[in-house]
């Protein structure tokens, strides 16, 4: 964790001086997880806050399964990120599964696209990044 120390002292002649002490002894708390794909993929419940990488050369597809098989947490986030050439579409496991995104994009544009989703409610996500 950081460290900030500040002090301000403030005079008649209206001159502000601060110092600041910063501790080098950062450690991240959570790193992000990776879950290395080939080829189509439906997410589970351990893909909790992990980027999921599908390296593929032929089109594939990221499923989104309903609340009735995989009880994400509602503010579940989950990456996706095209590795190979193959286009990642995402999709809902039912029509019980929404999927809210800009103009209802739901194709990574580009190898090395990469998208968020977020669970809003049950059976709802948010879905935004590079979509096409």
């Amino acid at each position: 964790s950081y460290a900030l120390s500040a002090s301000f002292a403030v005079s008649s002649s209206r001159a502000v001086s601060s110092s600041y002490a910063l501790s080098s002894s950062y450690a991240p708390t959570n790193t992000l997880q990776f879950n290395n794909q080939g080829a189509s993929y439906t997410l589970v419940i351990t893909d909790v806050d992990k980027l999921i990488e599908i390296n593929s050369g032929a089109p594939n597809t990221l499923t989104v399964p309903e609340n009735a098989t995989v009880q994400f947490p509602v503010g579940t986030q989950i990456m996706v990120v095209q590795q190979g050439a193959g286009q990642t579409t995402i999709s809902p496991a039912s029509v019980a599964v929404t999927l809210n995104s800009a103009g209802g994009l739901l194709n990574l544009a580009n190898q090395y696209s990469a998208a968020t989703l977020v669970k809003r409610a049950v059976d709802e996500w948010y879905v935004f990044g590079d979509l096409a």
